[in-house]
Formats: structure tokens, C-alpha cells, sequence
């Protein structure tokens, strides 16, 4: 069975990454972006999808430039793709879905 993830959980890790490198809680991205703590903590997990506008909104908090936060995702991307995970918009029928937690410790270690 071939394994999966989507660009949601991808991004979502990759900031909450960086979140953690600033020393920041999950309740100063909730402030900053005007929505709960609950949604902030979805984000992350890529269980739902944020805007352009709260990606840049946290790429600047984090201070990051949002080129190379992309750049990154898309590094990421593609070292997935070459250990055999499929990254998709959505889930493929017959597949393994690896959540957030699974790569957690992958873009940790990037």
C-alpha cells in the first residue's frame, strides 16, 4: 500500500516548526490571525487549509520571508516524494495516510 500526506499537513508542520524555533505559543498565531486556538492547532496538523493571507501573516511573525518558507515546503516535498510518499491535494483510494505527527519528526529533522 503506498503512502501518502497532503500539502496541508506538509505546510501546516512546516510552520508550526518554526512557530516552536521563535519560542512561540500556539495562542500568539491565534491572536495575530484573528481565529481561535483550535483553529491554529488544525492549521498546523493540516486538517484544514489556511489562506494566503494567514501564511504570510505567519511567515512575518515567524520572521520568515514567505519565498523561502516555500521554497522549503516545496523541499520537502519533494524528499517525500523521493522516499516514496506520495503529497497530494487529496486522499488517493487504497492508500496509507500519514498525519501530521508522522512527519512532525521529518521536518524537524530537515
Amino acid at each position: 500500500m503506498k503512502m501518502h500526506t497532503n500539502y496541508s499537513v506538509i505546510l501546516g508542520q512546516a510552520l508550526r516548526q518554526l512557530r516552536k524555533a521563535q519560542g512561540l505559543r500556539q495562542q500568539v498565531a491565534a491572536e495575530v490571525l484573528g481565529i481561535s486556538l483550535s483553529m491554529v492547532s488544525r492549521r498546523e496538523t493540516g486538517n484544514t487549509e489556511m489562506s494566503v493571507k494567514e501564511f504570510r501573516r505567519l511567515c512575518q511573525l515567524y520572521g520568515k520571508g514567505v519565498s523561502p518558507v516555500y521554497l522549503w515546503v516545496e523541499d520537502l516535498v519533494r524528499v517525500l516524494e523521493t522516499n516514496g510518499i506520495m503529497v497530494t491535494d487529496l486522499s488517493p483510494e487504497g492508500s496509507l495516510f500519514l498525519p501530521a505527527s508522522s512527519l512532525g519528526p521529518i521536518i524537524k529533522g530537515w
